[in-house]
């Protein structure tokens, strides 16, 4: 829950609203794209119409919290019917654990998206699965219905009919297939292999009943291969599709370090459990840590699959475990209890003594590493070390949406083509559709061609400009915080045919010609509140880079000069949770660009100071910081500190091998 109870920061949750609106405001599903200049007219098989329809609704009724909730309770109800799958009898303190590490690797994902409700479908399937394998012979029809929902919500409903497919192979495999003797006296059951082949044809014939009918299908299953093509130049575009073993990931440490633990872990539960797996259960985990090992998006998939079993493997270990020392002590002679305690030495004692009190003690520190996990995310303190773009509580993430030039769009008197950058187009559509639309947005499917155009546009202002000659657009709103952009908003601001209209936060937004009035932007903020000087200073960081990048130097200059936190509080009285340390580095930039070597180094000096204390890693400076000891290696050098200079050199130089600069300055020194 208190993972789940974040701000929205989810691009697709707006184009979803949007989508959700116009199929209440019309009373059908879409058929057509119209959020589009670029496809307008193009088919589209909406396969997310169902919970579009149920997440408007939602918002309608409670607004946007509402969202926040509906999110939370489709997530805690997966992740509670995975551990109802579980026997009542193997319901320990490791199935807790493991499922804190699930919770961890998932929580990337907890978005307010269809996939939500996927995730309750899948616990569902295998719920309902194995109470049919326990016996409860009619179950299994009840996936029927339960599909026919599913395919209306979301297009992984086919996720739904390969586990079924897996249950129906393994249980094929045990009959007629050959596995170890101990498998067969553990899985001793009668065979429900044409019930199982039944109930998967019986998925996929409902499959069917949609608005699409079979063009839904095809579709589903277009996608799934597509999104295993890591050849497309769009795949860039989309971090969810990065490997959860990858470099790419390294910027959240905790859930990199937990995505390995959770495979190692309930990797060996098969392992401990060699002599009475399941078949079923070794299809299923290798099934899924495919799905996940290629894209983190699945992570929850491969999660909720991976925690029953794994809960089932160790409790299964422990139960024949027990069993084997019930039979070593029956076997034994039958002298006095008293008698063996006074054989026993010390060892012998401590190891009775432990197993007598090893269930309390692994109950006691699964409760307190859920009780520390638990304040880390409410204070926001696990956030700020693994993103901190995520923040714990209802309403909207800021600096994300650029809020302040959609406002200022909404203002003109009529519509124009727009290009606008690709994480901006769900707010675009959901803010400004239909009087506005856009170029591109998230559903980077539909788009074919387009999106790969756009993808290849990126950082290449000609390729840019191209594209808008041959859409004919008069506006250009780009994400100023995306450093693949700075050269095109270099070449906007310079040239005479384009000019600035509006700024904010995240955004910035280019006319062409007359068609951009321009406006009178208040950007400079009154004394943030106390506790608040974290967003505060990023605001301005990010401002007074994007005028450094438009050739606006006196008002970059200004925008990093407020927002240095200790302009607001004593240096003394600041936390590491309210400093934003790039705020100090780009000012001395800036003055180090300035020939103002000496004013640089003190903002410089404490940029490092604070980037050792700071929790923001996503935004901290410590992946240059090679990098900035070299600068301030040299600064120290130009100011007559020697000692120092050589300690933040050898740093550099420790980071960065390859750094010649630093070594010939170092050897000068000496």
């Amino acid at each position: 829950m208190a993972f789940c109870i974040r701000k929205v920061a989810s691009l697709d949750v707006w184009w979803h609203l949007a989508s959700g609106r116009w199929i209440v405001e019309n009373g059908s599903v879409p058929t057509v794209d119209s959020f589009s200049f670029a496809i307008e007219g193009r088919d589209w098989i909406d396969v997310w119409w169902g919970f579009q329809t149920v997440q408007y609704l939602a918002y309608q009724w409670v607004g946007l919290d509402g969202l926040i909730i509906l999110k939370t309770l489709l997530i805690l109800a997966a992740f509670a019917i995975a551990c109802l799958s579980v026997p009542q009898k193997y319901r320990g303190s490791f199935l807790v654990f493991v499922c804190l590490i699930g919770a961890i690797i998932s929580q990337l994902r907890f978005h307010i998206r269809p996939t939500a409700a996927s995730y309750v479908f899948l616990a569902a399937y295998i719920f309902i699965l194995e109470q049919y394998l326990a016996g409860k012979r009619h179950w299994i029809w009840l996936l029927l219905p339960l599909h026919s929902v599913w395919a209306n919500f979301h297009g992984v409903s086919v996720v739904g009919i390969v586990v079924l497919l897996i249950y129906a192979v393994s249980e094929g495999w045990r009959i007629y297939g050959w596995q170890p003797e101990s498998w067969s006296e553990f899985d001793d059951r009668p065979s429900k292999l044409l019930h199982l082949l039944s109930a998967a044809a019986g998925c996929f014939l409902v499959s069917f009943l949609t608005p699409y009918g079979i063009d839904r299908v095809t579709y589903c299953w277009g996608q799934y291969f597509w999104m295993n093509s890591a050849e497309d130049p769009a795949f860039v575009l989309l971090t969810e599709l990065w490997s959860p073993f990858g470099i790419e990931v390294s910027i959240h440490p905790i859930t990199s370090f937990c995505y390995w633990a959770f495979t190692i872990i309930t990797g060996l539960t098969f392992v401990i459990n060699r002599k009475r797996l399941r078949l079923r259960d070794i299809v299923l985990y290798v099934a899924f840590f495919h799905l996940f090992q290629s894209a983190m998006r699945n992570a929850v998939f491969f999660s909720l699959v991976a925690i029953p079993i794994a809960a089932r493997n160790f409790g299964t270990w422990m139960e024949s475990r027990i069993q084997r020392e019930d039979e070593s002590e029956s076997s034994e002679n039958s002298e006095s209890e008293e008698k063996r305690d006074e054989k026993a030495g010390p060892r012998q004692k401590l190891q009775v003594l432990i197993r007598g009190h090893s269930r309390g003690m692994a109950q006691l520190a699964v409760s307190l590493l859920a009780i520390l996990l638990l304040v880390d995310i409410c204070s926001g303190r696990f956030y700020r070390r693994e993103r901190g773009d995520f923040e714990f509580g209802l309403g909207i993430q800021s600096g994300l949406f650029p809020e302040g030039s959609v406002n200022a769009m909404a203002r003109l008197p009529g519509p124009s083509r727009l290009f606008n950058d690709f994480d901006f187009g769900g707010y675009l559509i959901w803010k400004l559709h239909p009087d506005w639309q856009v170029f591109v947005d998230n559903r980077i499917l539909v788009y074919g061609d387009v999106i790969r155009r756009y993808s290849k546009s990126r950082g290449y202002p000609a390729k840019f400009f191209d594209l808008v000659k041959e859409y004919d657009m008069q506006f250009a709103l780009l994400k100023h915080t995306d450093s693949s952009n700075a050269s095109l908003l270099r070449e906007l601001a310079r040239s005479k045919e384009w000019r600035l209209f509006a700024y904010d936060e995240v955004g910035v937004l280019f006319g062409k010609g007359d068609s951009a009035p321009e406006v009178d932007h208040d950007w400079r903020m009154d004394k943030p509140v106390s506790g608040n000087l974290w967003p505060f200073s990023r605001r301005l960081t990010r401002l007074g880079r994007l005028f450094e990048i438009i050739d606006k130097s006196t008002l970059s200059e200004e925008a990093f000069l407020l927002a240095q936190p200790d302009r607001w509080k004593g240096a003394g009285e600041l936390s590491g949770g309210e400093v934003y340390t790039p705020a100090f580095v780009y000012l001395a930039e800036h003055y180090m660009a300035a020939s103002q070597e000496l004013r640089a180094l003190p903002y410089l000096e404490r940029a490092v100071y604070w980037d050792t204390r700071t929790l923001e890693k996503l935004y901290a400076v410590n992946t240059r910081w090679g990098e900035l000891h070299a600068r301030l290696g040299y600064l120290y050098y130009r100011a007559g500190a020697r000692v120092k200079a050589k300690k933040a050199l050898r740093i550099a130089i420790k980071e960065n091998p390859g750094d010649e600069n630093s070594k010939e300055l170092l050897d000068q020194l000496r």
